[in-house]
C-alpha cells in the first residue's frame, strides 16, 4: 500500500547561457512536439512560450530549463517516457560536450535533467541504466555541496533498490535523504516524503509499530488543504497499519475520513484501495455482508475508472467471498473473469513493454549515433585545421627560400622538423582510430550482453507465469473438491477444460515467444544445430536454447512445467545425440560450438 514518491520536479534559477544552441534545441524539440500534436487532440499551454522563445532568438538559462522540463513532464503524463527520454539524451548531450567548461548553473541545470531522465528509465523497469543517470547527477551534486539535490537523488536511488527488493540499501538512502533535509530545513512535503518511504521499508519487515510511527510523522507534516491527496492517501495507509495491528476501531476512524474525503475531492483511484481496506476491516470483524459490500463499492468505482488491475484483484475477492457462502456458481464466474483479466492485463503488458523497449533502444541507438557524429565533424575540422597550419607554414617556408636563399638550409632544417611533426601526428591519429574501432567493438559486445541478459530475464518472467498458473491449477482444484456431488458433475467437464487450456497456453505460447526473441539474439544457433545434428526432437532443440542462456537444471524444469529429474534424463539424452564426453561441460560445448 505504501507509495514510493519519485521526486522529478527541481527548483529552476537564472543565468545567461550560450543561448544560440539552445534556441536549437528548442527549435527541434517544437519540431517534434507539434508531429506528437497533431495525433493527439491534447493541448499543451507551453507552445506560445516556444513560439515566444524563436521570435525573440533568445532565451536565458532559467527559461530554457523550465521549458525543456515543462515538456518532458508533458510527455510523462502522456505516458510517452520514451519521448521523454529522447528529449533529455538531447539537452544533456549539449552540457555534455562542454566537458569540464560547465558554469555552476549550468551544472545545476544539467542535475535537473538528468534526475528527470533516470526517472523515465527507472518507471520503463531500466534500473541499470536509471541508476547511471542518478549517480552522475549525484557525483555532480556532490563534487558542488548541492544538499538540496543530493536529498532528492538519494531518495530516488532508495526507490530503485526498494523495487528491486534490496530493502537494506534502499533503508540506507531514504535514511541519507532524511538526514539532509532536516540540516537544511527543506520544505514539509519533502521530509513527508522521507518519512513515508521509511514507513514503507518498516512495512515490507512486518514491524508495524514503526511503521505506523513513520506514517504518523509523514502525514504530521502535510497540510490537509493543500496537500491532500496525499495527506489522505497517508490517512488510507495508517488505517491499513491499524487493521494489521487488530485496533478496528482506530483503523475505521482513519479509513472512514480518507473515504469521506477522497468522496469529496474526486480522488476515486485511492478511493477503490479505501473501499478494499474497508472491507478488509469488516470481514475481519466476521460482518460479511458489511465486507461484501463495500467489495461492491469497489468493483463498481473500478468498473467505471477502467482500471483493469484493481477489477482483477476485486474479481478474485469477490470468488472467495461466494465460495465461503457456498455460492459456487458465482465463485466459478468471478474466478473466470479474474482469470480473463489476468490474461488480458499480462498480454498488454508484455506487448507494451516489449514496444517500449524496442523504442528506448532506438533512442539510445540514436543519441549514440549523433555522438559519433559530433566527434567525426570535430576530428574532420580539427583535420582542416591541421591542414591549413600546414599549408601555410610549406608557404612561408617555400617564399622565404625563394626571397632569401642565404636562409636556404636554416629553412631546409625548418622544413625536416614539420614533416617529422606531421608523421607524429598521422601516427597519433591511427593510434585514435585504432582506439575508436576497439570502442566500437566493446559497446556491439555489451548491446549483445544486454540482449542476453534481457532474453534470461524473459524466461524467468516465463517461469513466474508457470507458477501463477500452478497456483490457479491449485486453486480450480479446490474448487473441485469443496463442489457437491450436482455442481461437480454439473461443471466437472468445464473446470478439466480450463486445467488442459492452462496447461497448453503454458507450454506451447511461452515456448513460441521464447523462440521468436532468441533467435533475435542468437541468429544462427538453431541453424548451426541442426546441421551438426539433424535428428534433434523440438523439445531436445529447446533445452539446447535454454542451456545457451546458462539456466539451471531446476529454472529449465519450472520453464517447460516438468520435474527436475525429466530434464537431467533430457540432458543425458542431449550429450548421446550430440557425442559429448562424460567429462565436458555441456553448456560450455554449447556455447563454443554453435557461436552467433
Amino acid at each position: 500500500m505504501f507509495i514510493n514518491f519519485m521526486l522529478l520536479m527541481v527548483c529552476f534559477h537564472t543565468v545567461n547561457a550560450e543561448s544560440d544552441t539552445q534556441i536549437e534545441i528548442i527549435r527541434q524539440i517544437k519540431h517534434a512536439l507539434n508531429e506528437h500534436l497533431e495525433k493527439n487532440s491534447n493541448k499543451f499551454s507551453e507552445i506560445n512560450k516556444t513560439n515566444s522563445f524563436l521570435q525573440k532568438n533568445n532565451i536565458n538559462e532559467s527559461s530554457f530549463v523550465s521549458y525543456v522540463n515543462s515538456v518532458g513532464n508533458y510527455y510523462h503524463e502522456q505516458g510517452k517516457l520514451t519521448d521523454a527520454i529522447e528529449l533529455y539524451l538531447k539537452v544533456i548531450s549539449y552540457y555534455e560536450q562542454k566537458g569540464m567548461n560547465l558554469s555552476d548553473d549550468e551544472t545545476k541545470s544539467l542535475i535537473q535533467f538528468y534526475i528527470p531522465l533516470g526517472a523515465a528509465n527507472e518507471e520503463l523497469d531500466l534500473w541499470t541504466q536509471a541508476m547511471g543517470f542518478y549517480f552522475k547527477a549525484l557525483a555532480l551534486a556532490n563534487g558542488h555541496q548541492y544538499d538540496k539535490y543530493r536529498a532528492r537523488i538519494y531518495t530516488n536511488i532508495g526507490n530503485v533498490y526498494f523495487e528491486s527488493k534490496e530493502i537494506n540499501i534502499a533503508f540506507k538512502y531514504y535514511m541519507k535523504s532524511l538526514a539532509i533535509n532536516k540540516t537544511i530545513n527543506n520544505n514539509n512535503i519533502e521530509l513527508a516524503y522521507n518519512y513515508n518511504n521509511i514507513a514503507a521499508i518498516y512495512s515490507s519487515r512486518n514491524q508495524l509499530n514503526k511503521t505506523l510511527d513513520y506514517a504518523l510523522r509523514a502525514v504530521q507534516q502535510l497540510d490537509a488543504n493543500k496537500n491532500a491527496y496525499f495527506y489522505y492517501s497517508l490517512q488510507t495507509n495508517i488505517g491499513e497499519v491499524y487493521l494489521q495491528k487488530k485496533d478496528y476501531a482506530m483503523s475505521m476512524t482513519y479509513l472512514n475520513n480518507a473515504m469521506i474525503h477522497q468522496q469529496k475531492f474526486g480522488y476515486n483511484s485511492d478511493l477503490v484501495l479505501t473501499y478494499l481496506e474497508i472491507s478488509n476491516l469488516f470481514r475481519k470483524m466476521g460482518k460479511s455482508d458489511s465486507s461484501f459490500a463495500y467489495l461492491r463499492r469497489a468493483s463498481l468505482l473500478s468498473s467505471r475508472l477502467k482500471n483493469s488491475n484493481q477489477e482483477k484483484e476485486i474479481q478474485k475477492l469477490m470468488a472467495d467471498y461466494y465460495s465461503s457462502k457456498s455460492n459456487y456458481v458465482k465463485a466459478y464466474q468471478a474466478l473466470s473473469k479474474y482469470i480473463l483479466l489476468n490474461d488480458s492485463i499480462n498480454e498488454y503488458n508484455d506487448n507494451r513493454k516489449m514496444s517500449d523497449m524496442n523504442k528506448v533502444y532506438g533512442v539510445y541507438k540514436k543519441s549514440h549515433d549523433n555522438e559519433l557524429l559530433v566527434k567525426d565533424i570535430t576530428l574532420k575540422k580539427e583535420k582542416a585545421e591541421k591542414k591549413w597550419i600546414v599549408t601555410v607554414v610549406f608557404a612561408f617556408s617555400l617564399s622565404l627560400i625563394t626571397i632569401i636563399m642565404i636562409y636556404r638550409l636554416r629553412n631546409l632544417k625548418q622544413e625536416r622538423q614539420t614533416q617529422l611533426l606531421l608523421g607524429s601526428n598521422k601516427e597519433k591519429s591511427l593510434e585514435k582510430e585504432n582506439m575508436y574501432h576497439a570502442k566500437m567493438m566493446d559497446e556491439l559486445n555489451n548491446v549483445l550482453d544486454q540482449r542476453n541478459r534481457e532474453l534470461t530475464a524473459y524466461s524467468l518472467h516465463v517461469m513466474k507465469n508457470n507458477q501463477m498458473m500452478d497456483e490457479i491449477d491449485e486453486e480450480i482444484k479446490h474448487l473441485m473438491i469443496v463442489l457437491s456431488a450436482r455442481d461437480k458433475k454439473e461443471y466437472k467437464n468445464v473446470i478439466q477444460n480450463i486445467q488442459t487450456k492452462l496447461q497448453i497456453h503454458n507450454s506451447m505460447n511461452s515456448y513460441n515467444e521464447f523462440k521468436y526473441y532468441f533467435e533475435q539474439v542468437h541468429p544462427s544457433f538453431y541453424k548451426n544445430l541442426e546441421e551438426r545434428c539433424p535428428d534433434l526432437t523440438i523439445k531436445e532443440k529447446r533445452l539446447c536454447a535454454f542451456l545457451r542462456l546458462g539456466l539451471s537444471t531446476k529454472d529449465i524444469a519450472s520453464i517447460t512445467f516438468t520435474e527436475v529429474r525429466s530434464v537431467e534424463s533430457a540432458r543425458n539424452r542431449l550429450r548421446k545425440k550430440l557425442d559429448i564426453a562424460t567429462e565436458e561441460n555441456l553448456i560450455e560445448f554449447l556455447s563454443q560450438n554453435f557461436k552467433v
